[in-house]
C-alpha cells in the first residue's frame, strides 16, 4: 500500500491546474446531468471545503487561505478518467468548523435533494467527519486530559469514549442513508489524522506531549492493543467494512510510511488544524506560502487508492 500510494501521490502532482474557484462548482445549485456524466458528492469540513491555514489563529486578522491543490477538485477530474465520462457534476457541501452531528442533520439531507430522478450509473460520495468534534472535546475536557491526578485521567477517557461513540453513531447513519438511497455509488470515508503534531510558523509547539498522545489514542487507539479506547480511525474502518465502503486512510497512510510521516511538517498547514496546500503567504506578517502542499496531494492519493480496482 504504501509504495503505491507515494506513487499515486507523485503522479497526482500534475494536478496543479485546478483552481479554488472549481473546488465549490454548483455547491447550491442544481445542475442536469446527462447520461455521459458522473456525480460527485462531498459532505465534510474545512479539509473538504479546502482550507489549508487559518490565520487567525496566529493572532493575525481573521482570514482562511484555500489551498489551490484541494484534492476534491482534483478527484473529479481523476474520476472523469476513471468513469471514461466526460463531465463530473460536482456538489460539495461541505462546511469549516461542522461536527459529525451537523454533517449528518445538515449537509446530507442537501445531499439527498440533489440526486436526479433516475438510476445514477456512475457516483462517488466522499464523507469526512468527526475532527471538529474531537476538537469540541480537547478544549471541554483539556484539563482532565492533561492531570496526572488518576480520576481526572479516568473522566478525560470516559467522555472521550462517549464522544467517539456519538461519532460512530453519526458516521454510520450517513453512509447507511447513502447507500441505501444510491446502492450503486462509490463510497469513500475519511481518516482523521492528528494535526498537533504541527508546529506554527513561529516554532511553537501546538500542543504538549501528553495531549498529543491523548490526539493519537482519539484516532488510532484500540482495545485489542491494550488501549483504553477505540479510536476514531478504527471505528471508520469498521463502518466502511461492515457497510461494503471504501476508506481515504490518508491517516493510516501517514502513521505507517516510513519515516514517521505523521511528524513531517510538510504534511501540515502551519496552524494545528489543517493539512497543507499550496497557498500564497502573508508577507506583511513574514509568513512563506508552501508551493508544494503535500497534505493534499497525499489525500488525493488515499482517495484515488480507495477506488474500486475493476
Amino acid at each position: 500500500m504504501k509504495a503505491r500510494v507515494i506513487t499515486i501521490v507523485m503522479l497526482l502532482a500534475v494536478f496543479g491546474l485546478v483552481s479554488t474557484s472549481w473546488a465549490h462548482h454548483n455547491r447550491h445549485a442544481h445542475k442536469k446531468m446527462h447520461g455521459h456524466d458522473a456525480l460527485m458528492i462531498n459532505l465534510g469540513a474545512s479539509t473538504t471545503y479546502g482550507y489549508t491555514f487559518d490565520s487567525s489563529l496566529l493572532g493575525l486578522p481573521f482570514e482562511y487561505f484555500l489551498a489551490s491543490n484541494h484534492h476534491i477538485p482534483a478527484f473529479g477530474e481523476y474520476l472523469k478518467g476513471y468513469f471514461g465520462v466526460q463531465d463530473v457534476v460536482s456538489y460539495n457541501f461541505a462546511v469549516p468548523g461542522k461536527t459529525s452531528e451537523e454533517v449528518l442533520n445538515e449537509q446530507l439531507p442537501q445531499a439527498m435533494d440533489v440526486l436526479p430522478p433516475r438510476h445514477i450509473h456512475n457516483a462517488v460520495f466522499t464523507v469526512e467527519g468527526g475532527g471538529n468534534d474531537l476538537r469540541h472535546f480537547q478544549v471541554e475536557y483539556m484539563d482532565q486530559c492533561t492531570s496526572s491526578d488518576p480520576y481526572d485521567q479516568y473522566v478525560c477517557i470516559v467522555n472521550l469514549n462517549v464522544a467517539l461513540d456519538q461519532i460512530e453513531d453519526n458516521l454510520y447513519q450517513i453512509v447507511s442513508e447513502i447507500k441505501a438511497a444510491v446502492p450503486e455509488a462509490v463510497v469513500i470515508m475519511q481518516t482523521q489524522y492528528n494535526s498537533l503534531y504541527d508546529r506554527l510558523p513561529n516554532g511553537m509547539a501546538c500542543a504538549n506531549d501528553t495531549m498529543i498522545g491523548i490526539a493519537d489514542l482519539a484516532f488510532e487507539g484500540n482495545p485489542e492493543a491494550g488501549h483504553p479506547i477505540k479510536g476514531l480511525n478504527v471505528r471508520i474502518r469498521e463502518i466502511a467494512a461492515e457497510l461494503g465502503v471504501q476508506v481515504g486512510d490518508i491517516a493510516g497512510y501517514l502513521y505507517t510510511a516510513p519515516g514517521d510521516l505523521y511528524m513531517n511538517p510538510d504534511f501540515f498547514g502551519g496552524d494545528c488544524t489543517h493539512l497543507s496546500g499550496t497557498w500564497d503567504g502573508i508577507p506583511a506578517a513574514g509568513i512563506p506560502g508552501d508551493e508544494v502542499g503535500l497534505g493534499y496531494q497525499a489525500i488525493l492519493g488515499s482517495f484515488v487508492y480507495a477506488l474500486p480496482v475493476e
